[in-house]
């Protein structure tokens, strides 16, 4: 597309003017104030009805000395140009609409109404509906294409990363993760490993298993350690005793079969035979009441292991919620250094004032006083160096400011995010509490857990014992069976204090089957983290070795500008997706405003190629640009000239 010519008529205060480009290269030179930039606002009005900052609420109407707008005054834009070999004039007219009010004479306002026209050069232009006017427009050519052809900025500071590697992917050509294997076999694992997903959502899946990896091998020991704790340490003598168990019970099964045989031709045979039977049955009760001892242990130990997983994963979350509130508190402090620093240099800017010195009347060289025309030209260099003093510091203060805006707006979201994380550790402390009283409840329960005491058939069964016994020592036995008798005690109660420890031992040694599990789960899991972790370094080479062949095919396209479409993630250690120009090898982002025009041509020169349209291309403020690259598009310069109160419009030839 190419502009032959614009028109205005009462346009943002313009009330008239043409600009005669002829589908050439123009210059538009004028003082601050005198409608060039109106220029570019008239035509994307004229074409979309929005001015050049894509804002649809914008002041088209013009306003007298007071500032009031001038009532029932038409607005128009007609614009000629040539596209696609053929030549046409679309024409917008904005008009207010007014009424009689009812049973006056008097006319009052009723809105605005927009028309559009449209037709062959030298013809009467032929009105069509608002709908119709844009289709028109939009086979010329679409507004988003539009955008991207005309403002040089607009592509790399008006859109999104996101939007603009979406673009450069359709200009460039994508990089399939198959290709990315089949230029590096050894990746093949990484796509079978993402079965379908990205590998974003695969290096996302792989973090979480991680995380969650790491999370549960962090849980064994401190696990094991609590279930150390719960064991009841025994010594070297008290395991001794334990094995001794079936020994002692062989040895009271002897000495009562001595003493039976020495009673059993006596009378008291019977009450013998009687006491062994009550014995025997009094033994059985009390290994059943041991066993009943060993499973309420069994059961508090689950139970405690139980509590003690939960105690742990609340202690960890708790321990992440410290983590993260330091991390912000810090990056809290951070975001106000920096706002403190920026304050000082607005401050310190601000503070500058230009220093021109003054113009000299008497010529250093032959001391006359110098003629007039040469007074004239020093105090216009001396406003022009003024004029770009004043525009460089009010950008460095507009800069300094939209910095500060970030700033304050990072600041507000990580202060909210203080108070979410002190609202959630605040509420986790209460649970936290409770889970201790619960771990320490059950680990005394265990700890205070004994043999559960003899009911009341033991109880009658040893008095039973009692009355024997009582009936056989008035039965005078000889002195060899009394000897029995205390050899039979002396075992009876060695055997039950190694039934006792055999208890702790039982107990103890589920507990250290625990353990092992425990430990052995430990080194499963870091096995399989080491997995995870090797996975996560093929998916971040994988990454890169894509980033190296987009970038190489992106450098293909663009003459100057290139592009970074990956950079490092320092918080994970991986690589993400970005879109960051650069011009000769300086980002985009530190570049002055004579590079980043040049690398937006750049850009639009790439996109001429790629889709076969073109567009004039309106460059506002190009005094601040001394040397542009060439263009494929035509270009229309508009230039700050404090001289010229009225617009100049020079073509080249």
């Amino acid at each position: 597309m190419k502009l032959l010519k614009l028109k205005l008529e009462n346009f943002k205060g313009v009330r008239e003017f043409s600009l005669d480009a002829d589908g050439k290269n123009v210059a538009v030179y004028g003082s601050n104030g005198t409608g060039k930039s109106t220029l570019f606002d008239a035509f994307t009005w004229c074409l979309f009805g929005k001015n050049s900052k894509d804002e649809k609420d914008f002041g088209i109407k013009t306003r007298n000395a007071l500032g009031d707008e001038i009532p029932k005054m038409e607005h128009a834009v007609e614009m000629t140009v040539e596209n696609k070999g053929r030549t046409m004039v679309l024409r917008r007219e904005y008009k207010e609409r007014w009424r009689k009010a009812r049973g006056t004479d008097r006319a009052v306002y009723d809105g605005n109404t927009t028309d559009f026209y449209f037709g062959p050069v030298g013809e009467v232009l032929t009105k069509v509906p608002g709908r119709r006017y844009q289709e028109i427009v939009s086979s010329m050519i679409p507004e988003q294409l539009f955008k991207l052809l005309t403002d040089p900025l607009f592509f790399n500071e008006k859109l999104s990363w996101k939007e603009r590697r979406s673009i450069l992917t359709k200009v460039c050509g994508e990089v399939s993760d198959a290709d990315v294997a089949a230029a590096d076999p050894a990746l093949a694992e990484v796509t079978a490993m993402a079965a379908g997903r990205s590998i974003d959502e695969t290096r996302q899946a792989l973090r979480q298993s991680i995380k969650k990896t790491s999370d549960a091998r962090a849980e064994c020991e401190p696990r094991a350690d609590e279930c150390r704790k719960a064991m009841k340490p025994l010594t070297a003598e008290e395991h001794e005793k334990a094995a001794a168990v079936d020994h002692l019970e062989k040895v009271l099964s002897d000495l009562q079969a001595q003493k039976a045989s020495i009673l059993a031709a006596g009378a008291q045979a019977r009450l013998q035979s009687q006491k062994l039977s009550v014995e025997n049955k009094i033994r059985e009760l009390e290994a059943k009441r041991q066993e009943a001892y060993r499973t309420e242990a069994n059961e508090i130990q689950e139970r405690l292991d139980a509590e003690q997983r939960t105690d742990t994963l609340l202690k960890r979350k708790a321990d992440d919620l410290i983590y993260k509130t330091t991390v912000v508190k810090v990056e809290i402090n951070h975001a106000e250094e920096q706002l403190q620093d920026l304050r000082k240099s607005w401050d310190d800017e601000y503070g500058i004032q230009f220093e021109g010195g003054e113009i000299t009347t008497i010529c250093p060289t032959c001391g006359q006083t110098m003629p007039e025309e040469k007074l004239q030209e020093a105090r216009e260099w001396m406003e022009r160096e003024e004029a770009a003093f004043n525009t460089q510091k009010a950008a460095k203060l507009k800069q300094i400011n939209e910095c500060g805006k970030k700033l304050t707006e990072q600041k507000r979201k990580l202060t909210e995010e203080l108070k979410d994380l002190t609202d959630q550790a605040a509420a986790l402390g209460p649970q936290l509490d409770e889970s201790r009283k619960i771990v320490n409840a059950i680990q005394a329960k265990l700890t205070a857990l004994e043999m559960p005491p003899a009911g009341n058939t033991e109880v009658a069964l040893r008095n039973s014992l009692e009355k024997i016994e009582d009936q056989l020592a008035a039965g005078r036995p000889s002195h060899e069976a009394e000897d029995l008798d205390k050899e039979i005690w002396k075992a009876n109660e060695q055997l039950k204090a190694a039934q006792q420890i055999r208890n702790y031992e039982d107990v103890n040694q589920k507990i250290q089957a625990r353990i092992g599990e425990l430990l052995h789960q430990g080194r499963e899991l870091a096995q399989k983290q080491t997995d995870l972790e090797r996975k996560l370094y093929l998916c971040d080479r994988f990454l890169r070795k894509k980033a190296e062949m987009v970038n190489a095919l992106a450098a293909k396209k663009f003459k100057y500008v290139r592009f970074v479409m990956f950079k490092p993630n320092i918080s994970n250690d991986g690589i993400e997706e970005c879109c960051e120009a650069s011009f000769q090898g300086v980002p985009y982002k530190d570049l002055n405003t004579g590079f980043r025009v040049n690398a937006g041509l750049d850009v639009i020169n790439t996109l001429i190629d790629v889709y076969g349209e073109d567009a004039p291309i309106f460059f506002d403020n190009a005094e601040s640009v001394t040397k542009l690259i060439p263009t494929k598009a035509q270009m229309i310069r508009l230039v700050v000239s404090e001289k010229d109160k009225t617009l100049r419009v020079e073509k080249e030839n």
